[in-house]
């Protein structure tokens, strides 16, 4: 990992707070017509671009050799060897609808590595953050994964995907396992909130299929230096660029949850 000034860290943080008084701003005039289609039920709207340019030109004005990979702009400059990899807006159809949950994710990426992450939670205006090696923090304070070890104590989170609806089977049979193993299992809308309520000990663990990197990579590193770990359903760590991320609060866990999930078989 390259050494960054706590300056550089802080126009980082700066320029996501200012984005995220945008979002907030903008939550409560929306107007839902204002909305398009990227797939079936994948909507984006101007507040999403909008974002994400007023991201990437914060971000880029603080180191102009990072490259940036957005959500809806795509790639620029990321054949360099760091990059930042956004999401503007996550829970964009929490968004849409009203329903205040939704966030920013920023990750850096340096030589393949994930070397920082920051997640926006907008609507209470908190910061989660971690550099690699340094610890995970919320607004400050140190954040540490729950102490529960017995799976049948655990709060599970996940999320359905707005497309591969050939999975929809699968999921069906996963969600009476969880019912019956667990304390309960909560779907939010926003897989990078998901992943910090990991980190702060909200939930034991979280899975999806069907992720993109940018829902992923700044939450799941703030999971991992909170003390968890994190993995594909295979148990690999082909989880940022492949078809499913779990993450866990602790290894106990995180066995009794690649069990269930491979207990049934995938579409």
């Amino acid at each position: 990992m390259v050494n960054r000034p706590e300056a550089f860290w802080e126009g980082v943080r700066l320029t996501i707070n200012e984005v995220a008084d945008f979002l907030f701003d903008a939550f409560r005039m929306f107007d839902s017509g204002n909305v398009e289609r990227k797939g079936l039920h994948d909507l984006v709207s101007y507040v999403d671009r909008d974002a994400e340019s007023q991201l990437r030109k914060g971000l880029l004005e603080l180191d102009g050799k990072i490259g940036f990979w957005g959500e809806e702009g795509g790639k620029d400059g990321i054949a360099t060897t760091s990059y930042w990899l956004v999401d503007p807006l996550d829970g964009t159809t929490n968004f849409i609808h009203g329903i205040p949950h939704y966030a920013i994710s920023v990750a850096l990426v340096e030589g393949g590595e994930i070397v920082a992450g920051f997640v926006h939670n907008v609507e209470p205006g908190i910061l989660y953050e971690a550099q690699v090696g340094k610890g995970a923090y919320c607004q400050g304070q140190r954040l540490v994964t729950s102490r529960c070890t017995e799976f049948e104590d655990a709060l599970i989170a996940t999320g359905f995907p707005v497309n591969q609806f050939e999975r929809a089977t699968y999921i069906g049979e996963l969600i009476p396992k969880f019912m019956q193993k667990t304390r309960g299992l909560r779907r939010f809308g926003s897989a990078t909130l998901d992943l910090v309520h990991v980190a702060d000990g909200r939930y034991e663990a979280f899975y999806e299929f069907g992720l993109k990197p940018w829902d992923v990579a700044a939450g799941a590193l703030i999971v991992k230096e909170a003390g968890g770990v994190v993995c594909s359903h295979l148990g690999d760590q082909n989880w940022l660029l492949g078809t499913s991320i779990v993450a866990s609060s602790s290894e106990p866990i995180q066995r009794e949850m690649l069990k269930l999930l491979n207990s049934i078989d995938h579409a």
